[in-house]
């Protein structure tokens, strides 16, 4: 039986555009994470179809995608590199150019998922006798983000 290749976690990047007015298409890592989670969801319209003979019967449901959504949440310690420009992104309300990058990506395989997105929480704990403030992350595009295939050369 052979092992599956997988994945690790400096191996799936969260990268965003800091600043596109002086740096446009440079994206940096956000200091500090030790944790990233993506959730892609369809959200779904049910409609009940009764029976068309026996209307006594238990009805179907007829289901189709509505909308696509792709969330996130990211948590580690608060890197003093990241608080400000954290803290600006969310209270500004604005999108920043994001995107999720395979590193070791293989040619035909997804590479990037990218887009404008919103920082939706930023929360901090903190704890006596241990020296680093945590942090939690969520976030929400705005739209489904692209999807780019590293190139087959």
């Amino acid at each position: 039986m052979a092992d599956s290749d997988t994945s690790e976690f400096h191996e799936y990047v969260l990268e965003v555009e800091k600043d596109p007015d002086t740096a446009p298409g440079v994206f940096s890592i956000l200091a500090g994470l030790t944790s990233r989670s993506i959730n892609r969801q369809h959200n779904m319209s049910t409609t009940e179809v009764p029976d068309a003979d026996d209307e006594s019967l238990p009805s179907g449901v007829k289901r189709g995608v509505r909308s696509s959504e792709v969330t996130m949440s990211a948590s580690g310690v608060m890197a003093r590199q990241s608080h400000t420009f954290l803290l600006k992104w969310w209270k500004d309300g604005v999108t920043k150019n994001a995107r999720l990058r395979d590193p070791n990506a293989t040619a035909g395989n997804l590479e990037y998922e990218e887009g404008p997105l919103y920082i939706t929480n930023v929360g901090n704990s903190v704890e006596k006798g241990n020296g680093a403030v945590g942090v939690e992350l969520s976030f929400e595009f705005n739209g489904v983000p692209n999807q780019t295939l590293k190139p087959v050369v």
